[in-house]
């Protein structure tokens, strides 16, 4: 995540559901749409944990590629080359929180963009179908973007091996697509749902 300082007590204030846009190149090297099945994944993903009133609306393609902090749209895309990546950093979630009329942070996400490095075009592969494995050497487009979803909803990296909020992601898996129970219970803590205080398995 992109949130270098400011407060650590980060949610979304986008209000609900939350909507998103792609860009409508997607990743570079994919021209099967599996980039952007792993994308619809992803947020949905995050809406169908049971404890959590998390929701996402699918806005479509835009040519928008660069993140931006005031334009009222929450991006995704493999293409932004303006943004002043750090070597080997597979993607960003680049959010504005609102401030406060004394200039504090409210702690209110107002905008998040996700951008995947281009630097590592030839590396992503999207999702043809669930469960399926990793390849070796590349990428896994649904687990990045599942991961920086969570930053968009304030999340932080968690210090659990398995969980999708762990800090690293290894070329050839899948299984950070799939949420673990820290990274449920992390959302469901912040956006509790009608079921949050029942056991679910």
């Amino acid at each position: 995540s992109n949130a270098v300082g400011g407060k650590e007590d980060q949610t979304a204030g986008m209000g609900w559901p939350i909507h998103y846009r792609y860009n409508e190149t997607g990743a570079l090297r994919i021209t099967d749409n599996t980039d952007i099945t792993a994308i619809t994944n992803s947020f949905q993903t995050w809406s169908r944990i049971l404890t959590a009133a998390i929701s996402f609306k699918d806005d479509g393609p835009t040519t928008s590629q660069y993140a931006n902090a005031n334009d009222g749209v929450n991006l995704v895309s493999f293409v932004d080359d303006q943004y002043g990546w750090t070597p080997g950093v597979l993607a960003y979630a680049a959010k504005t929180v609102k401030m406060d009329a004394s200039g504090a942070e409210t702690g209110q996400i107002i905008d998040a963009d996700i951008i995947v490095n281009p630097e590592f075009a030839n590396a992503l592969i999207g999702t043809s179908q669930p469960g399926e494995a990793g390849t070796p050497g590349f990428y896994d487009i649904q687990s990045i973007i599942t991961h920086e979803i969570g930053h968009i909803l304030g999340l932080y990296h968690s210090g659990v091996t398995d969980a999708t909020m762990f800090f690293w992601l290894q070329d050839g898996t899948t299984h950070e697509r799939s949420l673990e129970e820290d990274d449920k219970a992390w959302a469901s803590y912040k956006y509790k749902g009608n079921n949050y205080d029942r056991k679910t398995s």
